[in-house]
């Protein structure tokens, strides 16, 4: 169990904490959370859809988005030969 840190003012250490050290990733079971979201509060499953397209579009825009990114940057550092 930690200790109370006391003065609020100054830097303390968490040993008990430690940041994660890869890169972010989205959770792919956004669709099925919003589906069970809308079944819980029953909204319409045109509604759900509608949803549901809206995120797919916006996931494969992202994807796309970081693909051409990665594509730039390798033909940036690309070893010429």
């Amino acid at each position: 169990m930690a200790e109370e840190e006391r003065d609020k003012e100054r830097a303390n250490g968490c040993d008990y904490f430690s940041p994660y050290q890869g890169p972010f990733e989205s959770k792919p079971n956004l669709v099925d959370t919003r589906t069970q979201l809308a079944a819980l509060f029953g909204d319409a499953p045109s509604v759900v859809k509608d949803q549901n397209q809206q995120v797919n579009k916006q996931i494969k825009h992202k994807t796309d988005t970081v693909a051409e990114a990665k594509a730039a940057l390798e033909a940036l550092f690309k070893k010429k030969e």
